[in-house]
């Protein structure tokens, strides 16, 4: 076993601190649930083509074009999500190792690192 001081431990309980600062634990369960798919709508594109004479052709083509284009950037924002819930879930995580590697030894007054 590894002996870590008073002062050893102090500085990883204020880093740890600093380090969880960051992540506010205000999050709730909803925080985590998927997001709904959100409608588009290309009324007001199709008006404003129709309005310049763009053939139906054209608009169907122009409104296809904006949907795929919105469709990958929802799966790029769901992805990114995904990464999000998965770190906050590894932070948590750490925070409980955290707790579980360091004890206080009574007998000794001193801090031991508990290898796992």
């Amino acid at each position: 076993m590894c002996c870590v001081t008073r002062e050893d431990r102090a500085a990883w309980v204020e880093a740890l601190q600093a380090a969880k600062d960051l992540f506010p634990r205000a999050l709730t369960s909803s925080d985590f649930s998927p997001s709904e798919d959100v409608v588009i709508s290309t009324e007001k594109l199709r008006s404003r083509l129709v309005q310049e004479g763009v053939g139906e052709t054209v608009v169907k083509d122009c409104e296809s074009i904006m949907l795929s284009e919105l469709s990958e950037m929802q799966n790029k924002l769901k992805a990114l999500q995904h990464k999000h819930i998965t770190l906050l879930d590894t932070l948590r995580q750490l925070e409980v190792l955290f707790v579980l590697l360091f004890t206080f030894d009574l007998c000794n007054n001193k801090f031991e690192y508990i290898q796992a």
